[in-house]
């Protein structure tokens, strides 16, 4: 009896770890799912599946000025994220407002059913219906932002404060965009999280006590 209750709790676990790492990759262009980003030049977006369907995790190949970058929407305080002020990917304030509007231009839009534009707590970290503030810093108290509002034109904010210890995690209205370079990506492979791994670990060595009792 304890074994199959032991048996049920690790395929519980292990189904609870696909569901937390699973995304789609779409084409913005056609709506097309995208299984190898290395040949793709348009933008893509990284939408969560399982606990976190419809998310919008962030996105690949987007253009800001002839270059691409991949976003991704995180949610924690600048020294959790970006380590300090040289993790930033604007050196100043016009390279954060060119990211900004890139992703108005590219990223939050309404197409094939999603409505990333219409619906702020679509994007991963928003959860005001009626608007977020997608922040890409620039310095440790200084950024450009994004503010996605609901039903109405969104506007980039050319200059924007925050405390340095601001943690977005408890700002339901603001969340960061953390830029990379799209050249810099080695691979995108779905890997479980940090915290599945540890429960699938968790899980097996239980099992493997049981049977050497």
């Amino acid at each position: 009896m304890k074994n199959r209750w032991l048996l049920s709790a690790f395929f519980t676990v292990a189904l609870l770890a696909s569901q937390l790492t699973h995304a789609a990759l779409i084409r913005t262009s056609d709506g097309n799912t995208v299984s190898n980003l290395a040949s793709e030049t348009t933008t893509v977006w990284n939408i969560g599946e399982g606990l976190f369907a419809g998310q919008l995790l962030g996105a690949f190949n987007v253009n800001v000025e002839g270059t691409l970058w991949d976003v991704v929407f995180e949610e924690g305080t600048i020294a959790n994220i970006f380590t300090n002020a040289d993790g930033f990917d604007a050196p100043d304030n016009s390279a954060a407002v060119a990211f900004s509007r890139a992703l108005g231009n590219s990223v939050f839009l309404d197409l094939f059913g999603f409505e990333f534009d219409n619906d702020p707590t679509a994007i991963s970290g928003c959860e005001v219906i009626r608007l977020c503030s997608i922040i890409t810093p620039y310095q440790n108290n200084f950024g450009a932002s994004l503010v996605n509002a609901s039903g109405s034109v969104n506007a980039v904010a050319v200059f924007t404060a925050f405390a340095s210890s601001t943690d977005t995690s408890q700002v339901p209205d603001t969340t960061w965009a953390n830029w990379s370079l799209a050249s810099d990506r080695a691979s995108v492979v779905t890997e479980p999280s940090g915290v599945a791994l540890i429960l699938l670990g968790v899980a097996g060595l239980a099992i493997r006590r049981r049977k050497t009792l």
